[in-house]
């Protein structure tokens, strides 16, 4: 890959796998203070801190750990341009389809492996709600262009 300026923008979400979903979304929830919502797939919970569809996805499992993590880049452009230096350092870079982007509420969406075996998605154009966040805990999290990640 070539240095020069990144096309990341901010660590989008994170998706992680949990024996015990219950402890994990009380936990979230009730420590975090974050606010759960639906989400494309049935069985997994959800949770928002800010105007993303969602920043934390808890898949059940017999696994326990990180499954994946989604880096927000600025357009198609950038997109297609990351997915290109990848390709080109020899990573195997899959283009989802619009139907996948859809379901995964975005516009454009890459995935690859990372050498530790973790999914990384890249994406853009995520679908915003902005209705408030609603926790007890806390008036709202400030995350802005940095994502979840500063």
């Amino acid at each position: 890959m070539t240095a020069g300026p990144s096309r990341i923008r901010s660590l989008g979400f994170l998706r992680l796998t949990t024996p015990n979903l219950d402890r994990w979304n009380d936990f979230a929830t009730q420590i975090l203070g974050m606010m759960p919502v639906s989400g494309p797939h049935d069985g997994s919970s959800y949770f928002r801190i800010d105007d993303r569809p969602y920043r934390v996805e808890l898949v059940p499992g017999d696994a326990k750990g990180v499954a994946a993590v989604g880096f927000e880049v600025g357009d198609d452009h950038d997109l297609a341009a990351v997915a290109a230096d990848l390709r080109a350092a020899g990573v195997a870079v899959d283009e989802a389809s619009d139907a996948e982007a859809d379901e995964h509420l975005v516009s454009g969406l890459a995935r690859f492996v990372d050498p530790s075996g973790v999914h990384v998605e890249l994406y853009y154009g995520p679908i915003l709600d902005h209705v408030p966040v609603q926790t007890p805990l806390v008036s709202r999290f400030v995350t802005g262009d940095m994502g979840m990640g500063h």
